[in-house]
């Protein structure tokens, strides 16, 4: 025989899907600023969907430090010390949309040497900003970036590059808005290194040491804001 469902039936179960639908998009914060931590801490719930330890003394982030935080939206390191970072620390995040090194002692984009490597993982999920402002960053490989196929924002502004490779976004570029380089030793930019930027709206630049501005930048059709301009600077694409 056949159950009918009557008015007040359907009001539960309305209420269990949106109660179900508030406990999947949770906030949790995990915040400890400034309270010198030499490491991660292990009391971080692993529910969290955000971290912040800013301003801390962190040197190294370890293997698989990140990885038991499945929810993890967010992180940010900035303004610490960190010199290393394991090619397993971030495995497993598939929900990771933001994450900032910004203003420590980086010698390299962490571990995007090897393409069997978590980070690569990493930028194949859905981040969409990533800040590695103010490091010692002198090098960037051909197509470091070629598997972030949802970045939006990318800051490396303040490191010490000379040089932008060809290849070093790929296709996944076409997703790009946002780039800052400005504040480095930048005095090249290779033929086709912009090849893939098409949506790009806004380029900083300044504070380099160009003679000339490539002529890369005047393939940029999508380009909204370029700074420094050309214009005020009398430099001409090349």
């Amino acid at each position: 025989m056949l159950r009918t469902f009557s008015t007040d039936d359907f009001v539960k179960v309305w209420l269990i899907l949106l109660l179900l639908c508030t406990l999947s998009t949770k906030q949790i914060t995990f915040e400890k600023e400034k309270s010198k931590l030499t490491s991660v801490p292990s009391e971080i719930p692993s529910e969290v969907t955000k971290i912040n330890l800013k301003e801390n003394i962190l040197t190294s982030i370890p293997d698989r430090c990140f990885s038991r935080f499945t929810n993890l939206t967010s992180v940010s390191l900035d303004k610490n010390k960190i010199t290393d970072v394991s090619t397993t620390a971030f495995q497993g995040l598939a929900k990771v949309k933001e994450i900032s090194l910004a203003n420590n002692l980086l010698p390299s984009i962490p571990a995007l040497e090897s393409v069997e490597n978590s980070l690569v993982n990493l930028y194949e999920s859905p981040v969409q900003n990533i800040d590695f402002s103010n490091n010692k960053i002198a090098v960037l490989n051909p197509g470091l970036f070629e598997n972030c196929t949802k970045l939006v924002s990318l800051k490396l502004e303040s490191n010490q590059l000379t040089v932008l490779p060809d290849g070093v976004f790929g296709p996944a570029g076409t997703s790009l808005r946002y780039l800052s380089l400005k504040s480095n030793k930048l005095n090249t930019v290779e033929n086709g290194t912009f090849a893939y930027l098409t949506n790009l709206h806004e380029l900083y630049m300044e504070n380099n040491q160009f003679k000339e501005f490539p002529m890369e930048i005047s393939k940029l059709v999508s380009i909204r804001k370029l700074f420094p301009r050309m214009e005020s600077n009398n430099q001409h694409p090349r």
